[in-house]
C-alpha cells in the first residue's frame, strides 16, 4: 500500500534544449510525472567545469552576459505535475542561434536533484532519471 501511495505522487523531471528560428532557444525543465517535484539543486557543468550561476554559463559560452535573455533558477522550487520552467530563454534570432551553436560545440551537462512529497529522491540528466540521494 505504501508503494502505491508513493507511486501516486511520483514526479518525473526532464530537461532539454529546444531551438527553432522563429521562437529562439529555450532550456526547459518539465515535470512529466503525477506529483509535484521538490527541486533541491541543479548543477551545471561546461566542459567538465562547474558553472555556479547561469550568467557564468553565458560568459563562458558567449563572452558576455549583455544580450537580451531571460533566466530562472530552478533549485529550491516546487514544480507541479504537468508544468514547466524555462531556465533560459533567448528569442533574439542572432543570440539564440549563437547560444545554441556554442552549447552544441561544448560538453554541456546538467543534473537536477529532486524529491517527492514522501522524500523519495531522483537525479535527472536530461531525459534520463535515476533514483539517487541528493548530495
Amino acid at each position: 500500500m505504501q508503494k502505491q501511495q508513493h507511486a501516486s505522487v511520483w514526479p518525473y523531471l526532464e530537461w532539454r534544449i529546444i531551438y527553432n528560428q522563429n521562437d529562439g532557444v529555450v532550456l526547459k525543465v518539465r515535470n512529466n510525472g503525477v506529483g509535484p517535484a521538490i527541486i533541491n539543486k541543479a548543477a551545471i557543468k561546461l566542459d567538465n567545469k562547474s558553472v555556479p550561476v547561469l550568467d557564468s554559463l553565458f560568459s563562458k559560452l558567449l563572452g558576455t552576459t549583455q544580450f537580451p535573455h531571460l533566466t530562472s533558477e530552478v533549485q529550491n522550487r516546487v514544480l507541479p505535475a504537468g508544468e514547466s520552467i524555462n531556465m533560459i530563454k533567448v528569442v533574439d534570432p542572432k543570440w539564440a542561434e549563437l547560444l545554441y551553436a556554442k552549447v552544441n560545440e561544448s560538453n554541456f551537462e546538467m543534473k537536477i536533484c529532486y524529491e517527492s512529497i514522501y522524500k523519495d529522491q531522483w537525479v535527472c540528466n536530461g531525459t534520463t532519471v535515476k533514483e539517487s540521494r541528493c548530495n
